[in-house]
């Protein structure tokens, strides 16, 4: 337990005591989910749900991510484009996918096209989604885990740098504009991401790894929540 300091300890009591008002901020949020379902569909529009769904490409996973960045040349983690991305969307920025797309290429100092393009737009898309449903399914892009926990600890700080990045790449906010709170989450974040102890695999730096990768998940919804209510900058 020693690699977390303190105060990021004291701060998940914070996120803790504060998912009652996620909930509530995220009524205010327009979803782009589908509600319902059609209690009168016949056989056609069963066998279309069945075509439409075999389409559908798989979720962007963390190999898929880095295969992708290889292929455009790119020496950054998938972990740290996963975290950019989320950060330039948490900021409340409502970037649309190309914008997003735009501003990736040029932090990659890369062009983005091709397959590399689909690929990181559907990443674009299914975070949208993850950040505003109301299932608070959002997860940061890490390694499996089954990898060591030095690797995935390395993918978190990496994370949690390119979210910081993406923040404020969005340009909406100053550290006068925010309020005490998300203030220390971003500084929390912060101290994350400067972790490069050699973490050793045991039971409890495994539980502390869990632990942290919550308590990040948590803090970028939040941050997610209260930026994208405010008027823009």
């Amino acid at each position: 337990m020693s690699w977390i300091n303190s105060s990021i300890l004291a701060s998940r009591s914070f996120i803790s005591n504060g998912v009652s008002p996620i909930v509530v901020s995220f009524d205010t949020i327009e979803a782009a989910l589908g509600q319902g379902q059609c209690d009168s569909c016949d056989d056609n529009d069963v066998n279309l749900s069945i075509e439409l769904n075999l389409m559908t490409p798989p979720a962007v996973s963390y190999i898929r991510l880095i295969a992708c960045l290889r292929s455009l040349s790119v020496t950054q983690s998938g972990s740290e484009v996963h975290g950019l991305v989320t950060g330039l969307l948490a900021a409340g920025s409502k970037m649309k996918a190309t914008l997003v797309l735009d501003t990736l290429a040029a932090w990659l100092e890369t062009s983005i096209e091709g397959a590399g393009q689909a690929v990181l737009l559907q990443l674009y898309e299914e975070i949208v989604a993850s950040l505003q449903g109301a299932e608070l399914s959002f997860e940061p892009l890490l390694p499996d885990d089954d990898d060591p926990v030095a690797e995935r600890t390395l993918a978190l700080g990496q994370w949690c740098s390119g979210f910081l990045a993406g923040f404020g790449l969005a340009g909406r906010f100053g550290d006068a504009d925010l309020g005490e709170d998300l203030r220390e989450l971003l500084s929390d974040l912060g101290k994350i991401a400067a972790l490069d102890d050699e973490i050793p695999d045991d039971e409890d730096n495994e539980t502390d790894l869990v632990e942290i990768v919550e308590y990040v998940r948590m803090s970028a919804m939040l941050i997610f929540t209260e930026c994208v209510a405010r008027a823009v900058h």
